[in-house]
């Protein structure tokens, strides 16, 4: 049970951490790679002045195990992106691009100087998680306003019985 207070505060950090989950799992849920799936994370509960916020994020940094690729497969990128057009790869430690190739080239290994890439689609998944999850988060955040704003009215209203 919450304990009656003086300070007006609707909205508890559990709430908000508990309505952040439910946003992290629905987009490890939808995310389409595994790497992106394991990139995403929660902050803690920060306040600046009057406001206080939680974020559900997606390391992107390389360097600590992050997905850079994670924005490109959710909105798009190259053809699919937002300026519609390939983008050129190089080598960068060697002479020459290696791969395997695929369709008519399969079983080929391929090298080349550079790579036109058309990008890929973006499957949209943060904002089917957003919409997935935004229900039942409005839920659990109307129900702990309602009872926050009963113990601090309470505990108002016991005062100036006094």
């Amino acid at each position: 049970m919450a304990r009656s207070s003086n300070k007006l505060n609707l909205v508890s950090d559990s709430a908000m951490v508990s309505g952040a989950k439910r946003l992290y799992e629905a987009i490890r849920k939808n995310a389409p790679y595994k790497k992106i799936k394991d990139a995403v994370f929660i902050s803690r509960v920060e306040g600046r002045g009057n406001s206080r916020f939680i974020t559900v994020s997606i390391n992107t940094n390389p360097a600590t195990g992050g997905a850079p690729y994670a924005r490109a497969f959710d909105t798009g990128s190259g053809l699919h992106g937002k300026y519609k057009r390939k983008y050129i790869i190089t080598p960068r430690n060697f002479p020459l691009l290696q791969f395997r190739g695929t369709n008519q080239f399969a079983g080929k290994i391929i090298r080349v100087a550079q790579v036109e890439h058309p990008g890929v689609k973006g499957t949209g998944y943060v904002k089917t998680s957003i919409e997935e999850s935004r229900q039942s988060i409005r839920a659990e955040i109307a129900q702990n306003v309602k009872s926050n704003l009963r113990l601090y009215l309470k505990a108002q209203f016991e005062s100036l019985g006094k």
